[in-house]
């Protein structure tokens, strides 16, 4: 599924779902970590995400905004990578489920199959930006995430690899997500994907 223009021509995210970050704060509460969030997040978007509604769409700087806080929280890669596995279950749980049935139809359904379905989930996301998925191996693909800044956090790496790997998972009985830090833009983040 590669990018429907050139990387340069894609637009750059503009917003993403609050849904994204409400989860994300219910976590940080469940680590103990919801004061200390508050302290480091930059006080020009405290109560544009104190108000937050779920659903909404919430602009790209506040979305920034929240995730440096979160990188100064520290939070173990381990532990990111689990808060992204249970975004998976949450926030895109019921739609690939969902995907999963209609799949199901056409008798076993393989983690390609699935990610052939990435840009739908995308756009259920974020506003702008795109996703593309080259095959580079029989059991091995690379997600690029084009026009997002959010490859720079250490923390969200780390979800994205957790939820990437939560949602094959469903499908594959091994998968293995890591980000390619050497081969990302300012713009772009690269994870290579394995399963067995």
């Amino acid at each position: 599924m590669p990018l429907a223009f050139a990387p340069a021509a894609v637009p750059p995210i503009t917003h993403v779902r609050s849904t994204m970050i409400v989860n994300s704060l219910r976590q940080l509460g469940e680590l103990g970590l919801e004061a200390p969030y508050w302290q480091h997040l930059a006080s020009a978007h405290r109560a544009e995400i104190r108000e937050m509604v779920p659903q909404s769409w919430l602009p790209m700087t506040t979305v920034v905004a929240h995730y440096e806080a979160v990188d100064e929280l520290g939070i173990a890669d381990d532990v990111a990578r689990r808060n992204g596995g249970k975004s998976m279950e949450n926030l895109q749980g019921s739609y690939v489920g969902t995907l999963l049935r209609g799949l199901g139809g056409a008798g076993v359904v393989s983690p390609p199959m699935l990610l052939a379905r990435a840009s739908s989930m995308w756009d259920r996301m974020a506003r702008g930006g795109a996703i593309a998925v080259f095959r580079v191996g029989p059991k091995e693909v690379r997600i690029e995430n084009h026009g997002t800044p959010l490859g720079r956090f250490r923390y969200n790496n780390a979800a994205y690899e957790g939820y990437v790997q939560a949602g094959l998972s469903l499908v594959a009985s091994r998968v293995a997500v890591r980000y390619l830090a050497d081969r990302s833009g300012p713009m772009t983040s690269m994870f290579r994907v394995t399963w067995i």
